[in-house]
Parts: C-alpha cells; structure tokens; sequence
C-alpha cells in the first residue's frame, strides 16, 4: 500500500479503536506470549484489548508494587514491544510502540489485573498496515453480515465442520449457568439448537437474552442470542428443539458467509448441486440420547 493511500485511511480510521479478540488475534497474526510493556528495566506480559491508530489498551497481571509503578508513571513514555507473524508480510514481524500511560483501571474485585491506557506515538508504518487491514476487514465483514439480512440461510449440523466450526455449543443463562447443547442449524441470525428436555424448565421466557460459546478452529467466542418462542419436540422423548435469534458477530459471519453464499447459489440455480440444502440433512443431525 503507498503513503498515499495509508494516509487516506488513517485519517479515515484516526479515531476509531477496535475491541481485540481471539478472532482479530488470529486475523493480524499477534503472538500472544511475546507481547510486553516496558516500564524501565521491568518487562510486563501485556495482552492487548483494543487498538487504534492513536490509543489503545491492554491487560496486564500486575503485582501491588508493579500495580504503584505503573501509576507512578503515567504520562512518561513506555514501549509496548509486540510481535506478529501477519499474512500481510509473510514472515515474524517484531515492532516497538512508543505509548505513554493513561489511565489505569481495575476491571474486577481483585488488584491483580489492571487495564491501562495508551497514548501512541509516531507508530511504525508496518503496525499502520496491520490496523488498516483490519479495519477494512471489521468494515466488510459488518456489509456483508447486512448483505444477508434478507435471507436467513442456516448451515445444517452435518457442514457446520466446513465452515470450521464445533457442531456442539454451550448455552449460557444468566444465574442460571452454562448447558450443553447441539446445533441444528446455524445461520447469521437465527440458530436452531438440540437441547435435554430437563432444560426447559431453565430457559428464561421467549425474547430472553441469552449467550452461546461458539467452538471453532482458534479457540471459541460468544454469541448474543434471543429466544425465540416455545421448544418443540422431536421423535426423541428426551430432546427438545430451541430456537433463537442472534447478534452480528465478526466470526460468525466470516465462518458462514461463504457456504451461506453456496447455498443461496444452489437455491438460484447458479449452481445445480453444490451440497444438501438444511432440510435434506436435518434428521441426519439429531443425536442419540
């Protein structure tokens, strides 16, 4: 990319910060154990939260002392040391990123971690065309996630493996904890999910918020889901299926899109036979109690 044009998007991007997680950490190549921020002579294991163009943020365990060294200096410059082997470069990328401390914050009841805020300064080119790549990434998975909105295709259980996602899952109900359950199908923004009967009784009331914990190649990732109306049986006494409704999510849609994509091909006669449609493989999918 010339200076020209990095320079086009990063005023277009300057304000702007993306939220780090294992999708956006696998996508820009971060080596995770080689992530540091230096204070000094002290190197701190840091793990990035968000990103952006003049700010970012990173997790830290820290002990009291290192807890009282941070705060003592906020406002000088540090360097978050930070490694990467990007497909953009094809090869293990070591950069340093001048950054003083901004604001530092304890996320939960205990001192250990801490969040703290960076101010960059002067980045290096090679970190600029990692965050543009993924900002044009972030900006056209969100377009093709609207894109599909008119049609709600669902991957069957049986080709959820080729779009490199576990066909089993984990819902997640507020005070009530995590149940395991099976999909059925899996779309952009609906799910149809195989649970225990015993479940019923636990499921909050329709158009609820609940969580799905996604498997997939890199790790997993939650869902916000909504349910949708009442279970409904199946020929199994013991099984019952539930239906919901689901938020954009990144990895989702760079998952499914492309055999969403197939489908909706299949379905137009662009391609005569391309793989089963969802109702020829939903039975094939229900499992054994």
């Amino acid at each position: 990319m010339d200076d020209i044009l990095t320079s086009r998007y990063q005023e277009f991007y300057n304000n702007s910060e993306l939220k780090i997680d294992p999708f956006l950490i696998s996508k820009m190549g971060l080596l995770k154990k080689h992530t540091f921020l230096r204070l000094k002579d002290f190197f701190l294991y840091a793990i990035p939260t968000s990103l952006g163009f003049n700010t970012g943020q990173v997790l830290l365990a820290v002990s009291e002392r290192e807890h009282a060294l941070i705060e003592s200096l906020k406002s000088q410059m540090q360097q978050l040391r930070i490694r990467f082997k990007s497909p953009l470069f094809g090869r293990e990328l070591g950069l340093i990123l001048k950054a003083t401390i901004g604001k530092v914050q304890t996320p939960g009841a205990t001192d250990n971690f801490i969040l703290v805020d960076l101010k960059f300064h002067s980045l290096p080119d090679d970190f600029k065309q990692i965050l543009i790549d993924l900002f044009l990434l972030s900006d056209r998975l969100k377009k093709e996630w609207q894109e599909h909105r008119s049609e709600d295709i669902r991957i069957p259980n049986s080709l959820l493996r080729q779009a490199q996602i576990d066909s089993s899952t984990q819902i997640i109900i507020p005070e009530k904890g995590r149940f395991r359950a099976l999909f059925k199908s899996l779309g952009l923004y609906s799910s149809e999910l195989y649970i225990a009967a015993a479940l019923e009784s636990k499921l909050p009331a329709p158009e609820s918020e609940i969580k799905l914990e996604v498997k997939w190649e890199e790790g997993s990732f939650l869902i916000n889901g909504v349910i949708k109306g009442a279970t409904s049986k199946t020929h199994q006494e013991n099984v019952r299926i539930l239906k919901l409704g689901l938020e954009y999510s990144p990895v989702l849609t760079d998952c499914i899109t492309p055999l969403a994509d197939l489908f909706k091909k299949r379905k137009s006669g662009i391609e005569k036979k391309i793989a089963p449609t969802a109702d020829d493989n939903v039975q094939e999918a229900e499992p054994i109690a």
